[in-house]
């Protein structure tokens, strides 16, 4: 589980435009909800998968599990990468467009 995870972390840091970037993001909570039993890490996982991948459908599928008021960055005066405006930026021109990076 564990290299499984290093991998999926490798991808969204060197890959993050990527349409897998997401769906590590997506596949990391989710093994750390289910797997290691670890909810609150699960939790920021999917709080930054909706934060840096908003118009993936994996986000989608994540929002119902995150409570309303969790959903702002806990350091809102954190600067963003590079990587993560431009991915931020990529999701919201693919989200106007009314697509979706990510093929399921």
């Amino acid at each position: 589980t564990r290299g499984a995870m290093s991998h999926l972390r490798t991808i969204t840091r060197e890959y993050p435009l990527s349409p897998f970037a997401p769906k590590s993001v997506y596949a990391i909570g989710w093994l750390y909800e289910h797997v290691l039993d670890k909810p609150d890490s699960a939790l920021s996982e999917y709080r930054m998968l909706v934060q840096t991948y908003a118009a993936s459908s994996y986000a989608d599928a994540v929002k119902k599990r995150i409570p309303a008021a969790q959903t702002a960055p806990p350091d809102s005066t954190r600067q963003l990468t590079p990587a993560e405006k431009e991915a931020r930026e990529s999701e919201k021109k693919e989200g106007a467009k009314g697509k979706s990076v990510i093929r399921e």
